[in-house]
């Protein structure tokens, strides 16, 4: 699920983050996104890859389990993936009934839990012997599912960092064109939205618009 109040200036992020004013529940979005002032540093010669999950519900008390994940390199190379054995419609939210659900492909994108460890594990790692940073603009909410993933299942790729990489720019006039990107993106899928992998390239879309790389 994509959002887009993770996208700040560089600037503006920090400006805006007052540790003492954040409730113990919030301290782990602070704790994702402090790798913002460490993403240039860190990313340098890596291959970024965009990436979106969908989940049951995004209620704080609700049972949440994820449905889907949807990734996309850089240079284009797409990942899909639908849990088989992780959820039930009686445990969904009223918008993902009536808005995700139906977005579903089934098919041969269906796996188990195990299943995804694996094929995603060798995906990653087939990518690249560079480093592979895992990107999104809402860490909070699609970190959590890789890094639970992989660490339960013991197949984590050796190529992937194990920090969550975010969507962030340092001047505004790259944040206005990457929100631009989004809308313009939207305006040709907007049937897709909420789907994992149409989310994961709305990323990556915009991120080249904002940049002006391929456009």
């Amino acid at each position: 699920m994509t959002d887009t109040k993770f996208i700040y200036s560089l600037a503006e992020l920090m400006a805006q983050c007052d540790l003492s004013a954040l409730p113990p529940e919030d301290m782990k979005v602070w704790e994702l996104m402090n790798t913002v002032g460490k993403e240039t540093q860190l990313s340098k010669g890596c291959m970024n890859v965009f990436f979106d999950t969908e989940f049951t519900t995004i209620e704080k008390d609700g049972f949440r389990t994820l449905i889907s994940i949807g990734c996309v390199a850089q240079d284009g190379r797409e990942f899909y993936a639908e849990l088989s054995d992780t959820w039930h419609p009686a445990n969904c939210s009223e918008f993902v009934v009536t808005t995700v659900l139906p977005l579903l492909q089934g098919g041969a994108y269906r796996m188990t839990e195990a299943e995804l460890a694996t094929r995603l594990k060798d995906w990653i790692e087939g990518l690249t012997e560079n480093k592979v940073v895992l990107r999104t603009d809402s860490p909070f909410y699609d970190w959590p599912w890789v890094e639970q993933l992989f660490t339960f299942f013991g197949c984590w790729p050796k190529n992937l960092r194990r920090k969550c990489g975010t969507i962030y720019f340092n001047h505004d006039h790259h944040v206005s064109r990457y929100q631009q990107g989004l809308e313009d993106y939207w305006k040709l899928n907007a049937a897709r939205r909420h789907h994992a992998l149409a989310d994961a390239k709305s990323l990556l879309f915009a991120r080249n618009f904002a940049i002006g790389r391929g456009m």
